[in-house]
């Protein structure tokens, strides 16, 4: 009965969102790197995003398109940060709360639909390591471009353009953060030290939205080009 259920098929990554998150969030706020709630809910986005890349059940058979099963999975997420904005009682706008939904929303279409794009040519498995990969390559731009800060000036492209590259930034946006003077980067980066701009939110909007069309045009071309292939065909392991 519960099959197809958009709202019911909700309630997963809610959960996961809601439980392993907030646990882990926390954990790292007890520990006293940062005091702020903009902070902690900086960090949900991120451990959120992750656990619901890792934990989404690739083979699931709940809709027959499995575009809408990325769509909802991704509704979910975006839903848990109220329960944790909720539960934690930060003091933070509701509209910011909101902002950030969206783009935790945004960030996990775009990764799991690339995902499934690309595992229609290679298999699942492969796909979400490669995914996973580059964005965990885009998402520490900021680190591992550091080193060529100290030569690239005061204000340099580069800086500006590690920022645009990495998705935490998305979240950043969304809340007026200014992550790379938290304490962390401020301790083993030399962020601090120079000028940089964050992109606007319209620009990083636009990118993420287009990623996320053109994985569904290329995804509609597969079906096109094999239409009578079942929900599932693409979803192997090997």
């Amino acid at each position: 009965m519960w099959r197809g259920n958009p709202l019911v098929a909700m309630i997963p990554p809610y959960l996961l969102g809601i439980g392993i998150s907030l646990l882990m969030t926390l954990d790292f706020w007890r520990g006293g790197e940062s005091g702020s709630s903009t902070h902690a809910l900086f960090l949900y986005a991120i451990v959120s995003t992750a656990v619901g890349y890792i934990l989404y059940p690739v083979k699931s058979s709940v809709f027959s398109s499995p575009l809408l099963a990325i769509f909802v999975w991704s509704s979910g997420a975006a839903i848990s940060i109220f329960a944790f904005w909720l539960v934690v009682s930060v003091t933070l706008a509701l509209p910011l709360v909101i902002r950030l939904g969206l783009a935790i929303g945004l960030i996990q279409a775009t990764i799991l639909l690339l995902r499934h794009v690309i595992g229609r040519r290679f298999s699942q498995a492969r796909a979400g390591v490669l995914v996973a990969a580059l964005t965990i390559l885009c998402a520490s731009s900021p680190i591992w471009l550091s080193p060529w800060l100290e030569w690239s000036g005061e204000h340099s492209p580069l800086m500006d353009l590690a920022l645009a590259m990495s998705p935490p930034t998305c979240f950043a946006v969304a809340l007026d953060y200014d992550y790379l003077r938290s304490p962390w980067f401020y301790k083993h980066t030399a962020y601090a030290m120079h000028r940089y701009e964050y992109p606007s939110a319209g620009l990083l909007i636009f990118v993420y939205g287009f990623l996320c069309l053109a994985a569904v045009r290329i995804d509609r071309r597969f079906r096109k080009s094999s239409p009578n292939e079942p929900f599932g065909k693409f979803q192997h392991d090997t």
